[in-house]
């Protein structure tokens, strides 16, 4: 499975890592009009959550630990997460 992810570097080399998570029946594409400002201060990751956007869809039963299996590999150690509501 091919989960899509980006990232981007802060405009400062102290900076934190952020990770974007977007709600259902969305995308990555939700935080465009953040990025800029975010930048300052973070390194972000923005990832497509299965079956979103340029994310292949679950090929399980979709449930709460299949996503997190799904997305982990592509996430940083460390981050700070916030997330749009899921619902």
């Amino acid at each position: 499975m091919a989960i899509f992810r980006e990232h981007l570097a802060a405009y400062r080399k102290d900076a934190a890592e952020l990770v974007l998570l977007h709600g259902w029946a969305s995308d990555s594409s939700i935080w465009r009009p953040l990025l800029a400002t975010l930048r300052r201060n973070f390194n972000i990751t923005l990832i497509d959550l299965p079956g979103c956007g340029r994310s292949d869809g679950l090929a399980a039963s979709g449930g709460p630990d299949d996503y997190i299996s799904a997305i982990l590999p592509v996430l940083p150690a460390r981050a700070i997460y916030c997330g749009w509501s899921l619902g």
